[in-house]
């Protein structure tokens, strides 16, 4: 009698563990891996890149999760990246602009009329009392001390 109830002790604690073994198993194989984009027919999960050779040595592919999930994540990154480089270029065009804006305010403050003795053709007058008669304002008198002053 005693061997039989250690008999049938033994064998429920057996199957006890066996059949929650199995359940830590099955929840396990629910979960899927981050990352994984395939589960091969022996359980175990691939990081492949396509679905050609991905669980070749296990048996095949039993679920092949890869090309959706994929593909919505790079599409939402790509359209974040888009948004994100029209921004920029909205913020640098304002910049440009307004720079542009105080460049020709600073420019317009130094053109002068035309003074009485002022040769006709001369575009600046130098620091050093010199005239310039360069076509362009960048440049004028540099070897001179800068611009005094700006003619029409």
């Amino acid at each position: 009698m005693r061997f039989m109830r250690v008999w049938l002790t033994a064998a429920c604690l057996a199957c006890t563990f066996a059949l929650g073994a199995a359940d830590v198993s099955a929840a396990q194989a629910q979960r899927k891996p981050k990352g994984a984009t395939a589960q091969c027919v022996d359980g175990t999960y691939s990081r492949a890149q396509s679905q050609q050779g991905a669980c070749s040595s296990h048996g095949g592919i039993k679920t092949w999760y890869g090309s959706a999930a994929k593909a919505e994540a790079t599409a939402g990154r790509a359209e974040r990246k888009v948004e994100r480089t029209e921004e920029k270029a909205e913020r640098k065009v304002a910049r440009t602009e307004a720079k542009a804006d105080r460049k020709i305010d600073r420019t317009e403050d130094k053109i002068s009329p035309r003074r009485v003795g002022t040769p006709a053709t001369a575009t600046a007058k130098c620091n050093d009392g010199t005239y310039s008669y360069a076509e362009r304002h960048q440049g004028a008198c540099s070897n001179h001390g800068g611009v005094a002053e700006f003619y029409k």
